[in-house]
């Protein structure tokens, strides 16, 4: 293909702004007047703290993500949002349960309480310059539990807490074994700051997955639902058949 190569927003043209961009600080004379008091084009970024304890038979870990989108969040002020999680592993993967994780994801502050020019952060979205905000062929890019709207083209809903279980294991006897893999999550929405869900939504995700052959071909069974309190269930289920050679 021919011609120049695309660009995608305003372009940093000097040291000073590129920081600005790697920083997610405010946008220089150039850029658009709500980049110039809040943050250039669409940041996402985050704060990692990973702590885990090896033991004898097994791995104990602790997990926190603390997000932001600019300046604000960067400083703490949307606190607390964020990721937090714990999980466990046993080394030995033979057990009933062999391994167990927990997630908590709440995205309710939003720097509402920040005296900066811009405080409910929107999470996701980017009215401005990147009007579909984080999300690629109408889905989103990232945590699941945000609401993309179709027809109005940007994230409706940004506002929540949830809570995420996930199991995996093995159900065995003397001749047979079926892995199984288990994920529950429950999520309270609210919408988003001034465009509230009337009523809140809460939803319930269950997937399970579990092998039931593994000779002459991998052979799983699929089983999904989802629950919510402004529509009707949905069910799903599947077969995978696969071989490795």
């Amino acid at each position: 293909m021919g011609g120049d190569s695309p660009t995608w927003g305003p372009q940093p043209t000097s040291f000073s702004e590129y920081l600005r961009v790697i920083t997610g600080r405010e946008g220089g004379e150039d850029a658009n007047p709500g980049d110039q008091v809040n943050v250039a084009g669409s940041h996402l970024g985050t704060y990692e703290l990973y702590l885990t304890k090896d033991f004898r038979q097994f791995d104990l870990g602790f997990i926190y993500n603390h997000f932001f989108e600019d300046g604000t969040g960067s400083r703490y002020a949307n606190f607390p949002d964020g990721r937090y999680g714990i999980y466990y592993e046993r080394k030995e993967k033979t057990s009933l349960i062999n391994s167990a994780i927990y997630e908590f994801y709440y995205t309710r502050n939003q720097s509402i309480n920040s005296s900066a020019p811009h405080k409910q952060d929107q999470y996701f979205n980017n009215f401005l310059t990147y009007e579909s905000g984080w999300t690629y062929q109408q889905r989103i890019l990232g945590v699941p539990f945000f609401d993309y709207d179709k027809e109005k083209g940007y994230i409706v809903g940004n506002k929540f807490l949830a809570h995420h279980i996930g199991i995996a294991g093995i159900f065995s006897s003397y001749f047979y074994s079926y892995p199984y893999k288990l994920l529950i999550s429950h999520v309270h929405k609210e919408g988003a700051y001034f465009r509230y869900y009337v009523p809140d939504r809460e939803e319930l995700y269950v997937n399970y997955e579990m092998g039931l052959l593994k000779e002459p071909f991998n052979l799983n069974i699929l089983l999904g639902t989802e629950f919510s309190n402004v529509a009707k269930p949905v069910f799903g289920a599947g077969i995978s058949l696969s071989k490795h050679f």
